[in-house]
């Protein structure tokens, strides 16, 4: 199994990060399947959002002249979900620094004044993530949408994090603060 791991370091602009899609969607292993819809059940079961679609799986990338180039491929939604994923998702065809700036939107309620990708980073469950940093405008508000029921504005010290940190995003935290 590969270690967590930054793939790559930005920073980059939105305008300087580039998907390039394959048509043939990502057919995962029977067991990863089965996992899937396991995983899309129990949501269903407590009540969670459930639904499932496509999303992205990255191929490969390459950082070339400044600039984070990716290489995405079409894959079932719901195997996000398999081994603790979780998170937006890129959907097909768009740019994920596009997707950063619309699952702020759409689950915030609120525009970045400023974003840049910071990082592409691998988990140790494998699922690859893009990080982003956004600025808001001054007084902006947030509204949460119903997938979430609270939010807070962790410190930048990793051990001072609150015990709800789990330790698959406190090594994600510190990979990210070391490479800086």
């Amino acid at each position: 199994m590969q270690q967590p791991a930054i793939l790559a370091r930005g920073p980059w602009s939105p305008e300087r990060v580039h998907a390039r899609w394959k048509e043939e969607q990502y057919e995962p292993p029977a067991q990863l399947t089965q996992a899937a819809d396991d995983a899309i059940a129990a949501l269903r079961d407590r009540g969670s959002p459930s639904h499932d679609g496509l999303s992205a799986r990255l191929v490969d990338h390459e950082e070339r002249d400044g600039e984070l180039l990716m290489e995405l491929q079409p894959m079932r939604w719901a195997l996000r979900l398999v081994e603790g994923g979780a998170g937006g998702a890129v959907d097909i065809g768009e740019s994920p620094a596009h997707t950063l700036t619309r699952e702020l939107r759409e689950e915030w309620s609120v525009e970045p004044e400023e974003l840049t990708v910071e990082a592409l980073v691998r988990l140790p469950h494998q699922l690859v993530m893009v990080v982003g940093l956004a600025w808001l405008p001054d007084g902006a508000e947030i509204s949460m949408d119903p997938e979430h029921d609270a939010h807070a504005w962790w410190p930048a010290d990793v051990a001072a994090w609150p015990d709800e940190a789990d330790e698959p995003l406190r090594r994600m935290a510190t990979l990210l603060a070391a490479s800086a």
